[in-house]
């Protein structure tokens, strides 16, 4: 299974998110990751951080897993 993740731009800059707790999970299958059996080969094919956007509000929308 082809993996990428996408961070948000201003979480990434105003919270200093390393995508860490990502690449963690996705190594030990935890949150978001958990549909993922143990058997299944991931690849983690990019980490993708979004071009930001005009709204302050994000911080709601941010989930952490």
């Amino acid at each position: 299974m082809r993996i990428g993740i996408l961070t948000c731009s201003a979480a990434t800059q105003d919270l200093g998110c390393s995508s860490v707790s990502c690449l963690h999970d996705l190594r030990k299958r935890k949150g978001t990751f958990e549909r993922y059996s143990s058997e299944q080969n991931l690849d983690l094919i990019g980490i993708i951080n979004c071009a930001g956007c005009p709204t302050k509000g994000y911080r709601g929308r941010v989930r952490n897993h």
